[in-house]
């Protein structure tokens, strides 16, 4: 098992923007197959660029507000 307290873990820069945040509960290799575990937080009108990663998925939940995602030229509206 693996405890995380989300109030002791300081921000840090995304590598695809530095204005957008993220707190990395869970690190490389602390659970099998799993790269990463963050809550990022973008500013209002803030974008992260087009990237892909070749090693890894990403999941988005979005806790508030509203973005846009598109992924295999597909356009997909972020919500709660």
């Amino acid at each position: 098992m693996h405890l995380s307290n989300l109030l002791e873990i300081p921000p840090e820069n995304v590598s695809h923007n530095s204005k957008i945040k993220k707190q990395v509960l869970l690190k490389n290799n602390i659970i099998p197959n799993m790269t990463q575990f963050a809550i990022s937080t973008f500013p209002p009108g803030e974008i992260a660029f087009t990237h892909s990663h070749q090693d890894m998925n990403e999941i988005f939940y979005v806790q508030s507000g509203n973005g846009l995602a598109i992924v295999d030229g597909v356009q997909h509206h972020l919500k709660p």
